[in-house]
C-alpha cells in the first residue's frame, strides 16, 4: 500500500461489488497512521451529492422571525484539507516516507465515487489535484463572498482515495481530465 502511495497522491481502486476495494483501503490507511480521528475521513458519493457539500456552497444557517438566512460554509473536504495543512511542513520536512505517512499524511476516502456526477462535484479542483500545495492554489467559485477572498489549496500530505465497482456505472462516468489525475488500480 505504501508503495502505491508514493506512485500518486489521488488513487482509485476499482473492480466488481465484493472483492474487497472498500474493506482493503480502509485497513490498509488504519494500520498506518497514527491517529485515525485526525488523519482519516471517510465519506460516501451519492447522485445528489455536490459541490457545496465537497468543497463549499451557500447554505441554509438559521431562520430569524420568519426569515431564513444564509451562510457560505466549508464543505467536508475543504474542512479537512484545513487539518492538514497543519501537519504540512512536518511531513516535507520527514526523510523516511513511511514515516512521514504514519505521522503527518492525511487520508480522504471516497467510497462509491462514480455514483456522483463528478465534474459538478470537483469543480475548478482539477488543478489542485495535479499539483499539490501551495503551487496548485486556486480560486473557489464562492471565495468573492468571503471578506479575505481566499485561495484554495490541497496540501501535500493530503491522499485522496476513491473506490468504485465498474459494473454500477462504467469508468467512462469520469471525463478525461479527471481521469488522467489518478493512479487506476483494479481489484479483482
Amino acid at each position: 500500500f505504501i508503495e502505491t502511495l508514493k506512485k500518486g497522491k489521488n488513487i482509485i481502486y476499482y473492480g466488481a461489488p465484493g472483492t474487497g476495494k472498500t474493506f482493503g483501503v480502509k485497513s490498509n490507511i488504519l494500520n498506518i497512521v497514527e491517529n485515525e480521528e485526525k488523519q482519516f475521513v471517510m465519506t460516501q458519493f451519492h447522485p445528489s451529492y455536490t459541490y457545496e457539500d465537497f468543497i463549499e456552497g451557500v447554505k441554509p444557517a438559521r431562520l430569524i422571525n420568519g426569515v431564513m438566512s444564509f451562510e457560505l460554509k466549508d464543505g467536508e473536504f475543504k474542512i479537512f484539507c484545513e487539518r492538514a495543512k497543519i501537519d504540512e511542513d512536518n511531513f516535507s520536512k520527514e526523510s523516511n516516507f513511511s514515516e512521514a505517512i504514519k505521522k503527518y499524511g492525511y487520508f480522504f476516502f471516497v467510497d462509491e465515487i462514480n455514483r456522483a456526477e463528478l465534474s459538478r462535484v470537483f469543480g475548478e479542483l482539477l488543478y489542485s489535484l495535479e499539483y499539490r500545495g501551495k503551487s496548485g492554489k486556486i480560486k473557489t467559485q464562492y471565495s468573492s463572498l468571503r471578506d479575505e477572498n481566499e485561495y484554495f489549496y490541497i496540501p501535500e500530505n493530503l491522499f485522496f482515495i476513491g473506490t468504485m465497482n465498474d459494473v454500477d456505472r462504467s469508468i467512462d462516468s469520469f471525463d478525461l481530465a479527471l481521469r488522467r489525475r489518478f493512479v487506476w488500480l483494479r481489484k479483482d
